[in-house]
């Protein structure tokens, strides 16, 4: 079906993309299910431009003009007919929006199949410098085809265990993480270690009970109190 619908030059391609966090378990088969439901349910998931951007522009560019002329040719009844056409061209002018069918994005039953696109991308990565990678290359891909949904599931397992370096220019300083001997129940804890500055922490997630929330804005993955070798009571916190 096509629509005709009101909305500027600006909002002809998809909008920016949204980044959401989960640091627990997630279950992909129910998660691709959802996006089915709803791409299924709503018809402005399945929407596409169906007159180019250049039509677009000028019969709002026109709109907007004709706005201001329109009352005064209502003063004249001589002038108010050609009102009227004006108003019947842009009417049947107006740029329009195609609805597809699931079916004509995802194939037969609308559910996607081998080599047909899929709402629901799952992509595994070991580092910030992969995961902004293949969230660029979404953004192009999605730029290029004009689809009006796109979910990227990005699954980050970074190696935490090991040196750190920190600082600019090649590292100020450095500190290594550790996992402690497993308990009975077979689980570690991992250790954060400063040699330099002879301190340690307890690394927790945010799961964990011993969790500290981090500043406002400030995503951390782990957290943990330090204590200096020559007190108990702990010093700073620090977020990784």
């Amino acid at each position: 079906r096509e629509y005709t619908v009101w909305f500027s030059p600006g909002q002809y391609f998809p909008m920016g993309g949204w980044v959401l966090r989960k640091d627990g378990e997630i279950c992909c088969d129910k998660l691709e299910e959802a996006a089915w439901q709803v791409i299924s349910r709503h018809n402005a998931l399945r929407a596409f431009p169906a007159d180019p951007l250049r039509l677009l522009s000028f019969i709002l560019d026109t709109a907007v003009l004709f706005t201001l002329v329109s009352r005064l040719l209502d003063r004249n009844p001589m002038t108010r007919w050609i009102r009227q056409c004006i108003s019947w061209a842009l009417k049947y002018s107006w740029a329009r929006v195609v609805v597809r069918a699931p079916e004509a994005l995802y194939g037969p039953g609308g559910r996607g199949g081998p080599g047909l696109q899929r709402p629901l991308v799952q992509i595994s990565v070991t580092d910030q410098q992969a995961a902004e990678h293949h969230l660029k290359h979404r953004r192009q891909i999605l730029s290029q085809t004009g689809s009006p949904v796109d979910i990227a599931l990005v699954q980050l397992n970074a190696r935490l265990e090991g040196l750190w370096v920190y600082g600019a220019n090649g590292g100020m300083g450095d500190f290594c993480i550790l996992a402690s001997e497993k308990d009975s129940l077979g689980d570690s804890t991992l250790l954060m270690v400063d040699r330099n500055r002879k301190e340690a922490a307890r690394l927790c997630g945010p799961t964990d009970s011993g969790w500290i929330p981090p500043p406002y804005g400030f995503p951390a993955l782990l957290s943990g109190r330090l204590h200096p070798a020559e007190a108990e009571d702990g010093g700073g916190v620090i977020w990784l």
